[in-house]
């Protein structure tokens, strides 16, 4: 069975097929129109354990990481390898953060490159750059 047909049966019995976790409240862009504060908040990691458990008992095999930057994340690390030790698929949502990529590449290149989507939101980088917000 493909992905195409897995994702048909998910559409058509309308099984929970994706969950989104922010994992932490901070970012390093510090823009003025965002509802971030400058206190950082970590999810507990136990709690993010505890909901990818429930994801996958209701059938969710793909994992979405979003919060502020979630690079920032002391335990991004120990999620991605949680969550394909239970064979999911990762999306993380980056503010283009250069800095702190480099601390995924060994956490990515033991994992399967093909189950991972990094998201940048560089349309936005490049209006912070301009317009200065």
């Amino acid at each position: 069975m493909n992905i195409n047909e897995l994702d048909e049966i998910y559409e058509k019995n309308r099984l929970l097929k994706t969950v989104t976790i922010e994992i932490v409240n901070q970012c390093n862009w510090h823009c003025k129109h965002c509802y971030l504060d400058n206190k950082k908040v970590d999810m507990d990691i136990n709690k993010i354990y505890e909901i990818i458990d429930d994801a996958r008992k209701l059938g969710a095999y793909e994992l979405r990481l979003s919060g502020g930057e979630v690079t920032t994340s002391p335990h991004l690390g120990n999620i991605i390898r949680y969550a394909r030790k239970r064979y999911m698929n990762i999306t993380l949502f980056l503010s283009v953060s250069i800095t702190f990529l480099s601390d995924l590449i060994p956490v990515m290149s033991d994992q399967s490159p093909s189950l991972f989507s990094l998201i940048p939101s560089k349309p936005y980088f490049c209006l912070k750059k301009v317009l200065d917000f």
